[in-house]
């Protein structure tokens, strides 16, 4: 009695779904695999964010000049101040970013500018002294070249 030939062949069961399987476009151009299970966002979900963002961003922009007048007992010098920590930052940011020339995934640009923004803008809302907000402006205006430039290059602009 002979054995007949088995068709399956003994492989392991792969249980992962089949586009984890497939390459990713960067693979089949050559180039690195991109991060497993982690997608990138899209459109949708980009104009979400930045929606968000600058909703939040201009409502703590309309109580800017009021909350450091308030606080400051209606110092005009400390307003001028805070506004030039400002355009200090975002030109400093834009020459740094010049010399650098951005991440070269735009959509972590945007993402990191976000971020970096949001955190020096939540900073300086906490903060109540001239010590806390200068420093927090100048970050935050650190960023918007970045996200303003990745922005504009993800859209294709």
């Amino acid at each position: 009695m002979s054995a007949s030939p088995n068709p399956r062949p003994n492989r392991p069961l792969n249980l992962r779904p089949a586009w984890l399987n497939s390459p990713s476009a960067s693979e089949q151009s050559g180039g690195s695999p991109a991060c497993v299970g982690v997608a990138a966002p899209n459109g949708a979900s980009l104009l979400l964010i930045s929606v968000l963002f600058k909703f939040f961003h201009d409502l703590g922009g309309a109580i800017y000049d009021p909350m450091i007048l308030a606080r400051t007992n209606g110092s005009a010098t400390v307003l001028a101040s805070t506004a030039s920590a400002a355009g200090i930052g975002g030109v400093t940011g834009a020459i740094l970013l010049s010399a650098w020339g951005g991440p070269k995934r735009r959509v972590t640009g945007m993402l990191a500018g976000f971020i970096g923004a949001g955190v020096s803008k939540t900073v300086f809302g906490l903060g109540r002294s001239p010590a806390v907000w200068l420093p927090a402006q100048v970050c935050s205006s650190l960023n918007f070249p970045l996200l303003g430039s990745s922005r504009a290059a993800a859209q294709g602009i």
